[in-house]
């Protein structure tokens, strides 16, 4: 995996100090001052959270965008392809977007979807690209979130989840003891615990019903820690095709076919594929193609 798309923060500390050993010493310096602080100070959270979880932020943003008139937002509607619709010389400066039986005529594209998805999309922009991208591995994950009857279920592992190496050989990749991580999300004497099943080269899961995904988490919970309780409840989110395989190169390759594709015409891609997973960097990704893509509209006298 390439460091500077997987963990950038410990290129940048290595860089600026020479070495990753010196880089990383006030990091954790910082870290160990957070959960030992000076007398009368509380201990600062590891993790910080959503009251109401990360889809609230998609719900506040919706809001707040819907408050001009000028903007019009689509939502549950499935995108089938993006067109060329007019050209001038070797420039596209307009492009068709199909979405079932309606097409929308549009000045300018971002693209942000999952890898794969993206490939189908821009096929008939720039075919070669697409197959490049498609051709991209991705790891699909599911996450089994159980919901335990007892309040002291997890209170004696004094710890906030479990990786699983690959060594071992199973499909469950990580536990987060969601209880104890974040306390807010207990509700009326339950417990919840959430694990990862799913990693690069092993998409076995796709092909398991919910129930059998849930029979395997409750396997592994109670093989390795002997939790045997009954499941009050359980949820299963699937993540489809949604973690790529960031190469040594990935960043450099992708800004590369990132500039191929927007010389054609005002089309942006972005997305994981190109700038990296959680919410800082779709934040800080989608902030710059937003920026780009208005500047290239100026210029071309649109907007």
């Amino acid at each position: 995996l390439g460091v500077s798309a997987t963990v950038p923060e410990f290129l940048a500390a290595a860089i600026q100090h020479g070495s990753l050993t010196r880089g990383l010493k006030p990091l954790v310096e910082a870290k160990l001052l957070r959960e030992n602080p000076p007398i009368g100070r509380p201990p600062e959270p590891v993790f910080y959270g959503l009251r109401n979880g990360m889809g609230s932020i998609i719900d506040r943003l919706v809001d707040s965008i819907s408050l001009s008139s000028r903007i019009e937002i689509r939502v549950g509607t499935e995108v089938d392809a993006i067109e060329i619709a007019r050209k001038s010389g070797p420039l596209i400066n307009k492009f068709e977007i199909v979405a079932g039986q309606n097409k929308y005529l549009v000045d300018g594209v971002i693209v942000s979807t999952p890898g794969p998805t993206t490939g189908e999309l821009i096929k008939d922009i720039e075919p070669e690209i697409a197959k490049q991208i498609a051709s991209i591995p991705h790891a699909s994950v599911a996450l089994a979130t159980l919901a335990y009857n007892n309040l002291d279920l997890f209170a004696s592992h004094g710890q906030r989840g479990v990786l699983v190496p690959r060594s071992q050989g199973i499909q469950i990749t990580a536990v987060t003891w969601m209880s104890q991580k974040w306390p807010h999300l207990n509700r009326a004497n339950l417990n919840f615990v959430r694990l990862s099943i799913g990693k690069m080269n092993d998409n076995s899961h796709k092909d398991m019903s919910e129930r059998q995904i849930v029979t395997l988490a409750s396997e592994f919970l109670a093989s390795t820690f002997g939790i045997k309780s009954q499941i009050i409840d359980s949820r299963v989110d699937r993540y489809n095709e949604a973690f790529p395989n960031y190469a040594p190169d990935h960043l450099m390759t992708m800004a590369r076919l990132k500039e191929t594709v927007i010389s054609k015409g005002p089309i942006i891609l972005s997305g994981p594929l190109f700038g990296g997973i959680g919410i800082g960097s779709r934040i800080s990704d989608g902030a710059v193609a937003a920026s780009r893509m208005l500047k290239i509209l100026g210029e071309i006298g649109i907007g």
